[in-house]
């Protein structure tokens, strides 16, 4: 098969008597490849010895003696010279085409050539003067330059104009899709509210995302912690109105997002970040520090499930530090416990357990070591809350508090905190 040239858009193939000369490229010296291959610009190339470009791709005075193949078809001197570097294509894209802009000529500040002599006078004294100072200026020039810079401040100020208005569709484009998700009875109004109250300036955390989307790869994207803590809110109340809004957003994926929640250490007993988070929250702001402790029981399904993060099976009975866990018995509940904001609206689940009906002495000491725990972390427990199982009424009566007819208390003392308080304690009606 005949040699053919490697250049973009080039068909020389290797011919008697064509007076088109092909070279080898220079495998053997790096620097002066990779200009060979700089010029030649073509994607995923990886030169071999079997590749060649031909003398159509050179200049003159690339080679020997300043004579060109294409001159004169009988001339011998093919050899180039050893730094020369194919310069010429013009086959290539404009995009990868060197342009070469030209220098506007200077202009003339000669003066007028018809000139009276009084004015010639006055001129020659100035232009004496500003070669003397360097610093004087024509006032020619600086109305010319003041011109200048009032048509920049005008632009600034349109693009400016243009920015605020893409803002604004886009905060009301942000805050239709909130809305259609509500309408939709994806969300209810309370969860709404919920996310307006602490995502106030979510149409600028979302707006800025999507500009910054556009820029990038998805699979390079990072979202600012404001938009992954709006996003995992969002996915944790509906995942449908989730799914509703990144059919029109730049949202990352469910599966991230079960990602960054694997990321956390949630295995069953009490939850130290969740705690600590508390801590720090109520320590800026005192006045969340009032607080109820809600539990109750959730059917589970009976199943082993295997845990790649741990690489182990799941779904056993696991009552933390509590009690040893059971690997013969398959867990029928999940007993969690919850601290909810009696002076603001906030709630987080403190503990959990994985068990198959809990007695109600161990839901007592695990209900006295978590206001201990609470306690120590700033928050004032006021009262406990539960349904009316008989697990949670026993509960009640080995706290101390009595659900009889003839001796009610709904209050029991706590003495494990340094300071004796005494908490309520209030059982639901279920029917």
């Amino acid at each position: 098969m005949p040699e053919s040239c490697i250049a973009f858009g080039c068909t020389n193939r290797r011919r008697k008597g064509s007076g088109i000369s092909f070279h080898r490229l220079p495998l053997c010296n790096a620097a002066l490849l990779n200009k060979w291959l700089a010029n030649i610009s073509r994607d995923f190339f990886e030169p071999t010895t079997h590749h060649v470009i031909c003398s159509e791709h050179f200049q003159k005075e690339d080679y020997v003696r300043g004579m060109h193949p294409r001159d004169d078809v009988a001339t011998v001197y093919h050899e180039l010279l050893p730094g020369a570097v194919p310069s010429v294509f013009p086959s290539h894209p404009r995009h990868k085409q060197k342009q070469t802009k030209k220098r506007p000529p200077p202009k003339s500040r000669l003066p007028p050539a018809k000139l009276r002599l009084s004015d010639l006078e006055s001129f020659s004294k100035a232009y004496n003067v500003l070669e003397e100072h360097g610093y004087c200026a024509s006032p020619n020039l600086v109305e010319e330059k003041l011109k200048e810079t009032k048509q920049q401040l005008h632009e600034a100020r349109n693009e400016l104009r243009v920015v605020k208005q893409k803002v604004k569709r886009q905060g009301a484009k942000i805050g239709n899709l909130l809305q259609a998700v509500k309408d939709q009875s994806l969300i209810n109004e309370g969860q709404l509210d919920l996310l307006k109250l602490n995502f106030g300036e979510s149409a600028f955390l979302l707006f800025e995302n999507e500009l910054k989307a556009k820029d990038t790869d998805k699979h390079g994207h990072r979202y600012s912690e404001e938009l992954k803590q709006f996003a995992v809110t969002l996915h944790f109340y509906r995942a449908q109105a989730y799914d509703f809004l990144r059919q029109y957003l730049h949202l990352p994926h469910p599966r991230t997002i079960r990602h960054w929640s694997a990321a956390l250490n949630c295995s069953p007993g009490f939850q130290t970040e969740v705690i600590e988070h508390l801590k720090n929250k109520v320590s800026g702001e005192p006045f969340q520090k009032h607080c109820t402790l809600m539990f109750d029981a959730m059917a589970l399904k009976k199943e082993v499930v295997y845990d790649p993060k741990n690489g182990n099976y799941g779904g056993f009975v696991d009552c933390g530090n509590i009690l040893p866990s059971d690997s013969d018995s398959l867990a029928t509940e999940a007993l969690v416990f919850m601290a909810v904001g009696l002076t603001s609206n906030w709630k987080f689940p403190v503990a959990y357990y994985l068990v198959d009906h809990l007695p109600g002495a161990i839901q007592a000491e695990i209900v006295r070591q978590l206001i201990s725990i609470l306690t120590e972390a700033g928050l004032v427990v006021h009262g406990v809350v539960c349904d009316g199982s008989y697990a949670n009424q026993n509960t009640s009566t080995l706290l101390g508090c009595s659900v009889t007819p003839t001796g009610l208390k709904h209050f029991f003392l706590i003495l494990q905190i340094q300071m004796k308080r005494y908490i309520s304690f209030l059982i639901l009606a279920t029917s």
